[in-house]
């Protein structure tokens, strides 16, 4: 298999000619396992330990290789395969853990990210706009897969639509059933040779199922819904990149019950993230100009259009959105103009990135301030009381 078949492009051949590594050497990691990591290259697929520089340099998970990596390996000749160097990342897909600090390396070096919901149980517009917010923070082209439309009426599917494109007028949406074939067809051709796909969305979803109708076969092992939750079940265990027949490749990931928002990643990727508009320039010529040409942007704003404009319109450069005196968001709020369910979701979405943007010791302080805010509070009330 070619390089280029695995995604190379000229993008990553700059980066390895700057870094003066062989190119016989390069590889990209297909999964990742607790001590090793499967890289396939142009003298096959191995499992490969990183080298023990690699190691000791890493200051957090973010340094280790993910899925989608491209790498420099050595070691064939004497059957040990040793990951010494790693190529920057054009992207790198997070979620922040929802239960401690840690960031989770979903993928990297993605060029269009397919957020799948079911029409069913899973359908729900502020899930969406967390997805779509993580995506595109990452410099990552977003398509929406409404999956599984076989279980409700064409009817209920074209509101269902409808409610997407009133909210996000520029995200492409594809309608897919494995039951009854719909869209894959639509799908397969979307999916263009040496470019990568990430499928992310909550277990039981079908990302598995309809990677295998694009494979043409069972590859992945699907399972059904919780006879007790009613909720999908994990699985899928790990994240894989395969390759399909029309040289597209994908990235499978296991189902997520919750989604952090980990905030700005370009200090992860390494590299200049790439936005939608320069993806050309990153070796992805054949995204269609409909995709290139939509309106997304980085962070929470990119997602929530109307919300930036109104925004230009406050009085203070500063604001909060929160009530001040002469916010337009406020006033479109209290005039029916905007949406309640969009404005909420984008404070709340707003204030996780800004909290998980700061360092330890900024939250450490800000946490100490409200503590102390809380007990002024609390005194001044027990003298009011007395």
């Amino acid at each position: 298999m070619r390089l280029e078949d695995l995604g190379y492009n000229a993008f990553f051949e700059e980066l390895r000619v700057s870094l003066k590594l062989p190119k016989s050497s390069m590889a990209r990691v297909t999964s990742c396992h607790k001590d090793t990591y499967t890289v396939a290259g142009e003298k096959g697929e191995y499992a490969a330990k990183i080298a023990g520089k690699i190691f000791y340099a890493a200051m957090t998970k973010e340094n280790f290789p993910a899925v989608g990596d491209w790498v420099s390996i050595s070691g064939l000749e004497e059957d040990h395969p040793t990951i010494n160097a790693m190529l920057p990342r054009k992207n790198v897909l997070i979620r922040k853990s929802t239960t401690n600090s840690d960031n989770q390396l979903i993928g990297a070096n993605i060029d269009v990210g397919f957020v799948v919901q079911s029409v069913d149980r899973d359908y729900n517009l502020n899930r969406l706009d967390r997805y779509l917010t993580a995506i595109i923070n990452c410099r990552i082209i977003p398509v929406l897969i409404l999956h599984k439309t076989d279980l409700i009426s064409e009817e209920e599917l074209r509101a269902k639509i409808s409610m997407v494109k009133k909210r996000f007028a520029a995200l492409h949406t594809i309608p897919t059933s494995r039951m009854t074939k719909q869209g894959i067809n639509i799908l397969m051709k979307f999916i263009r040779k040496g470019l990568t796909y990430c499928f992310i969305g909550s277990s039981g979803v079908g990302k598995s199922s309809l990677i295998n109708s694009l494979l043409g076969k069972e590859t992945l092992e699907i399972g059904a819904l919780s006879d007790y939750t009613k909720k999908g079940t994990h699985t899928t265990c790990s994240r894989s990149l395969l390759v399909l027949g029309n040289g597209g490749i994908v990235i499978d990931n296991p189902g997520m019950r919750e989604f952090g928002i980990a905030g700005d990643t370009r200090e992860a990727a390494g590299a200049e993230g790439v936005s939608g508009r320069s993806v050309s320039s990153a070796g992805a010529e054949s995204v269609s100009s409909a995709m290139t040409d939509a309106p997304w942007r980085a962070g929470p704003d990119g997602v929530f259009d109307k919300i930036e404009n109104l925004a230009l319109k406050c009085k203070y450069s500063n604001c909060s959105h929160g009530g001040e005196a002469g916010c337009a968001v406020k006033d479109a709020l209290d005039s029916g103009e905007l949406d309640n369910k969009k404005y909420l979701s984008y404070i709340k979405l707003k204030k996780e990135i800004q909290r998980n943007t700061m360092t330890k010791f900024e939250k450490i302080t800000k946490d100490k301030k409200f503590g102390k805010f809380c007990k002024t509070v609390m005194a001044r009330k027990k003298k009011a009381q007395s």
